[in-house]
């Protein structure tokens, strides 16, 4: 399976990495595209032999969005991308409006819970409208999954959880599990 992460990540993120690898010892062909930059992360995937690609543009205007939802929406039809895993929610933004155009699964992954209200993001309709478009949402914890459904209003169904995963070598690691029957519930083969 073709599997491209997509995030807006400006250093190295072990656990993003971790699962990433883990994929591709599988034999999953899995590319990584940055809407920022990290020179760090970039070499380190690289040596991996993970394919980082970096987008067209920041999101700092409407047109920048728009302008990246057609690269990611060209990037995935050109080289078959069959799932992408969204990280962080300027990426979110993207990738849900992407996924109006795409054969893809896209999947958001949520890193945090309540800082959403410590942050005032609970107003911010953007905000509110990515997790109302999304048709699948991985959390790491079951409070970030109870969180959103109570405070946030999203359907219990569009979530699983699974802790992040930092070393999904060792086989007996409740977060390899998790991520495994994931992937074999979730995603085509």
């Amino acid at each position: 399976m073709n599997i491209l992460f997509y995030a807006i990540f400006t250093g190295r993120s072990r656990d993003t990495e971790a699962t990433m690898l883990r994929l591709k010892e599988l034999g999953h062909n899995v590319q990584f595209m940055n809407l920022s930059h990290s020179d760090d992360l970039e070499i380190h995937l690289q040596k991996l032999g993970i394919r980082y690609v970096r987008t067209c543009s920041a999101l700092n205007s409407k047109s920048d969005i728009i302008r990246n939802v057609v690269f990611l929406v060209k990037y995935c039809v050109k080289n078959n991308i069959q799932c992408v895993f969204s990280h962080l929610d300027p990426a979110h933004t993207v990738a849900v409006l992407a996924q109006f155009f795409l054969r893809a699964q896209v999947i958001l992954v949520r890193h945090h819970a309540n800082d959403v209200y410590l942050n005032g993001l609970h107003r911010n309709i953007v905000y509110r409208a990515i997790y109302f478009l999304a048709r699948k949402v991985i959390v790491v914890s079951d409070f970030a999954k109870r969180f959103m459904i109570s405070h946030e209003g999203v359907s219990a169904e569009k979530i699983d959880v699974i802790p992040l995963a930092y070393d999904l070598n060792n086989s007996n690691n409740r977060t390899w599990h998790a991520f495994s029957s994931f992937v074999s519930a979730f995603l085509p083969n």
